[in-house]
């Protein structure tokens, strides 16, 4: 007889969630095909799983010194007892089966906890006299179900994060279930890249060019500081209340927002009815979306495929700009402007730069300092308050500068305080951790609004709306194929150590990679930001 456990790790139903959906379909295949097999479901959610916290580890040393569970107190008996179940179910099970969502590149924090229960030493795993670990629970079969957004092919955090560690435990098997689409409420990011270009065309048109700096920096706090805050403040409103909070919050503010634009907003855009090019939003989204995909599955190995999908992205990109150039009112004329098209590459690295820090720093906390989720999101949120306090002095600065100097010192900070992480070890103190990212979070936020506004300001008034929705789209781009990069040269250091090192030196050796990449990235703003001030003397004709 077989024994199959199965993990779920999502905390809606199959109603909700594509992931579970697709888990009860498996499983009732699976059921008609192993009729004898003994399935056992450990749902985490429902069965609120604990985390390695002060109760576990004061009951850790009374364990050692022989003590059995049922000596110890009721809140740490409790706890252990969870624990020693999840242990002997896995040592017990053949086949395990795990179904998750992808939450901000990474797995939910139940998850985490579990496979920290898992491993333990003499009893999944031994650690040998030269410091390797050999596996004690080997030869079992995993099946890996997670949503992937049909976009990074398991090439995400979370995904060789949970391959990482039950390879460690001696898993000879490990096949991926990708889930296509969003695990829950795909519309939202539609409704952002609306919103996003729409409200910074509508700063530019209610603000002069001597007053937008200021604007746009306030405007910064909203569009940089919500990202750090909300994995923090919605793991708190889940582990206080319930997820179905989460949602039931927004309800009200939403409401606020559409009553508030019925009554506040006026008209300020002069409407031209200008032709939709079908063919350039095709060829656009094929050529992105083709590149974008390649570069996020380098580190499969199949280079075919990579190669194929690379080309397909180059075509669609060169066919989209010759179409563009050939057309009497194009967007890419924006480009004609020198300091347009330089700030516009600058502005992209700096959100490559200021998105793959804030997904690298709270997965590298959590997978080689190893501290929870939740203390990795409060590490970050001084960086988040010092981008709040920055962001509009860096809009104060370039009213009254200009772009050059600040450009120039932004990029400087944020290269330097980019350097020590190439280096850190997890003996480092949090302290100091979280010092280094604020002051991170000050350089960048000197310039990652700022850039873009200098080079709408070069634009005349006729083309600013074409301006910022291609910033806007250069900057998106930018981070997303910045952050498929960062994951992607992670992933491949993580492999290229894990033959001869532990777990967490693997992971340390990709992420040191990826803050190494991010430094090169920083260095070429740097060496950009000096032909600024040539840029902004250049005089071109820029025509509608």
């Amino acid at each position: 007889m077989t024994n199959v456990l199965v993990i779920k790790a999502h905390p809606l139903n199959s109603q909700q969630s594509r992931t579970l959906t697709v888990l009860e379909a498996f499983l009732e295949t699976y059921r008609q095909q192993h009729a004898t097999a003994n399935i056992e479901i450990n749902d985490l959610y429902q069965s609120q799983f604990p985390e390695i916290d002060a109760d576990v580890l004061g009951a850790w040393p009374d364990l050692r010194a022989g003590n059995t569970p049922e000596q110890l107190p009721t809140h740490q008996r409790d706890k252990i007892t969870v624990f020693n179940t999840a242990v002997q179910q896995f040592i017990a099970a053949d086949k395990v089966i795990i179904a998750n969502p992808l939450w901000n590149m990474s797995i939910p924090t139940k998850l985490k906890s579990w496979i920290d229960a898992i491993n333990v030493a003499g009893k999944t795993f031994k650690y040998n006299a030269d410091g390797s670990a050999t596996p004690l629970a080997p030869g079992k079969k995993i099946v890996h179900i997670q949503a992937t957004g049909g976009k990074y092919a398991g090439q995400d955090f979370g995904t060789q994060y949970i391959q990482m560690m039950l390879k460690f435990l001696g898993a000879t098997s490990i096949t991926k279930i990708g889930v296509e689409g969003m695990d829950h409420f795909p519309d939202q990011a539609l409704s952002v890249g609306i919103i996003m270009p729409f409200m910074q065309n509508i700063m530019i048109l209610i603000f002069p060019a001597e007053k937008r700096g200021m604007a746009m920096g306030l405007t910064g706090i909203v569009i940089a500081l919500a990202p750090a805050l909300g994995p923090t403040l919605s793991g708190w409103i889940v582990d206080q209340f319930s997820w179905r909070d989460l949602f039931g919050i927004m309800v009200p503010i939403t409401i606020a927002v559409i009553l508030l634009t019925m009554v506040g907003m006026r008209k300020l855009i002069v409407l031209t009815h200008p032709r939709i090019d079908i063919l350039s939003i095709i060829e656009s989204s094929v050529g992105f979306g083709a590149l974008l995909y390649a570069l996020a599955t380098i580190s499969g190995g199949h280079w075919f495929i990579i190669g194929v999908t690379l080309l397909i992205g180059i075509i669609g990109i060169v066919l989209f700009v010759r179409r563009q150039l050939a057309m009497d009112d194009p967007m890419l004329n924006v480009f004609q402007s020198p300091m347009f098209t330089l700030t516009t590459v600058l502005s992209s690295l700096s959100n490559m730069a200021l998105l793959g820090m804030q997904l690298l720093v709270p997965l590298y906390l959590q997978s080689v300092f190893q501290i929870p989720a939740l203390t990795a999101g409060l590490v970050m949120i001084p960086g988040a308050l010092m981008m709040a306090i920055v962001n509009p002095i860096a809009g104060m600065i370039f009213d009254r500068s200009g772009i050059e100097k600040m450009s120039l010192v932004g990029f400087t900070i944020f290269t330097l305080a980019t350097i020590p992480f190439v280096i850190m070890t997890p003996t480092w103190s949090l302290i100091t951790v979280t010092l280094l990212y604020a002051i991170w979070m000050a350089g960048i936020s000197l310039i990652v609004m700022q850039l873009g506004t200098a080079g709408i300001n070069a634009l005349p008034s006729e083309l600013v709306a074409h301006g910022n929705g291609v910033n806007t789209m250069a900057r998106q781009i930018g981070a997303s194929i910045g952050t498929a990069l960062l994951i992607t040269i992670s992933t491949l250091g993580s492999q290229m150590s894990h033959a001869t090192t532990t777990t967490v030196a693997s992971s340390l050796f990709g992420y040191r990679l990826a803050f190494l990449a991010l430094v090169i990235l920083s260095l070429l703003g740097l060496i950009g930001t000096f032909w600024l001030r040539k840029a902004s003397r250049t005089t071109a004709t820029v025509t509608a």
